[in-house]
């Protein structure tokens, strides 16, 4: 297979949250898992779309709102491989009160797989 200069990379990071057990419902939509019980997110799936991979590491920014009756805080962002890195200087840090935003900075890496793929960020929180 040949690559050209502009490689499709298109990824979707899904934000989970630990206390949703979302992977034994198969048919859970973006919609649900953008209100979840502890976190709303503005966008949980985020598409690069043509990238150019000369142009190196693009990133996105999650941000959300606290939606549970109690301060949450975040405990550990997981990537699945590597090549999607979050920062930890933009993840909020410490106690989000109830109904206070935050935000999470994910990277990827676009020299490091030059096709089309699906990579997942999860949003471990200290909700029970």
């Amino acid at each position: 297979m040949h690559i050209d200069n502009q490689m499709r990379i298109i990824v979707f990071i899904g934000v989970y949250l630990m206390g949703i057990v979302l992977f034994a419902q198969e048919d859970v939509s973006a919609d649900e898992l953008k209100q979840s019980s502890v976190f709303s997110f503005k966008e949980i799936l985020h598409d690069f779309g043509e990238i150019n991979q000369e142009d190196g590491d693009v990133e996105v920014l999650f941000e959300f709102v606290n939606r549970s009756p109690k301060s949450v805080s975040i405990v550990a962002v997981e990537p699945e491989c590597g090549c999607t890195k979050p920062d930890e200087s933009r993840i909020t840090q410490g106690e989000i009160m109830p109904g206070d935003s935050g935000q999470i900075l994910i990277g990827y890496s676009a020299s490091t797989y030059p096709e089309e793929f699906f990579k997942r960020i999860n949003v471990i929180t200290s909700a029970k």
